[in-house]
């Protein structure tokens, strides 16, 4: 068992300064992590410690600890900027997330899932999801926008990125407020036309249409898709399963039949736009397409937002916005 030789204020300096696990516990097995722990918790906890800081610190200390158990539990280990995964040099990162499956984390020109042991099946499906193009005009339209798979592991899937490509739930946390109607439709309009490829080329629904799973470059007006795979399922076919909240949301025969429907892909977008939109001011013909029902047939849908776009602002425009990376990863 670690020993703690340091008074309570200087131990809860340590607690608080650590953003990641591997920042106070030292990499081992759940009983040495547990160990420490509860040693440290018995010094800072606040019925014991007359600090003011002390329930911050507490809290903090649990949530270092659970952090801990879940990196074991992936077979990684996680340190300020830094991963660690077997078998591979350590990875320096500029942000992580966890999520239902496991983690994410990104680097300029890569994003790395690490999936949860029990989640073998997920991980199986994105790697065997193949896209194919009829030709070279249609690669070079949506190639770079799928995900290229550059190394895997039975843990762990890298993606290839573009530095100037970044996470849309942390784009949208950094400039949400900042993006105009205008900002919105492009977004809307790169969307609608990755659902009618996944469905008309691809035969596809990918029932993982998230912020989280979707990589926005401002530069280009380009989005792309680089998680969520781990559901992709033939349309007519069984599903594997979705997140929560795409659950919360899709179709309720889709619900009850688990059939792959475009409708669940469809859903998503519109939902997720309705809440980038909120309490902004949107044009009318945009705002009805919001909160019209979702069709079935994604090429449909795009021409119907094609008519509410024209309605809204007649001539296409393009819209200059400028995001700054170290404005983006510095979220936590």
């Amino acid at each position: 068992m670690t020993h703690i030789r340091m008074n309570a204020k200087a131990l809860i300096d340590q607690i608080l300064q650590a953003k990641y696990c591997g920042d106070f516990f030292e990499e081992g097995n759940e009983n040495s992590i547990r160990s420490k722990f509860l040693e440290c918790a018995k010094l800072v906890h606040p019925d014991v410690c007359s600090d003011p800081r002390a329930e911050e610190a507490f809290n903090h200390l649990a949530k270092l600890n659970d952090q801990a158990m879940e990196c074991i539990r992936l077979g990684c280990w996680d340190e300020t900027d830094m991963l660690r995964l077997p078998g591979k040099p350590k990875i320096r990162y500029r942000h992580s997330i966890w999520f239902e499956l496991g983690a994410r984390y990104i680097t300029d020109d890569q994003v790395i899932w690490v999936l949860d042991s029990n989640k073998e099946k997920y991980l199986k499906r994105y790697v065997q999801t193949k896209l194919t193009y009829k030709d070279s005009k249609m690669a070079a339209m949506y190639k770079d926008r799928m995900p290229i798979v550059t190394d895997f592991t039975d843990r762990a899937i890298f993606i290839r990125k573009d530095p100037k490509e970044f996470p849309m739930d942390l784009f949208l946390s950094a400039y949400g407020d900042k993006l105009t109607a205008r900002d919105i439709a492009w977004m809307i309009s790169r969307m609608c036309d990755l659902l009618c490829f996944l469905k008309v080329i691809q035969g596809l629904t990918l029932n993982g249409i998230e912020p989280e799973n979707l990589f926005i470059n401002p530069d280009t007006h380009t989005i792309s898709i680089y998680g969520g795979w781990w559901y992709a399922t033939k349309i007519g076919h069984e599903m594997i399963g979705v997140s929560k909240n795409i659950y919360n949301i899709m179709p309720f025969d889709i619900r009850n039949t688990k059939i792959a429907s475009p409708a669940t892909d469809i859903e998503s977008v519109r939902v997720m736009f309705q809440r980038i939109c909120e309490g902004k001011d949107i044009p009318k013909p945009m705002n009805n397409w919001l909160n019209a029902g979702s069709l079935e047939d994604p090429i449909e849908e795009y021409e119907r937002w094609n008519e509410a776009l024209d309605k809204s602002w007649g001539q296409r425009k393009f819209m200059v916005f400028s995001a700054n990376a170290d404005e983006i990863y510095s979220q936590n």
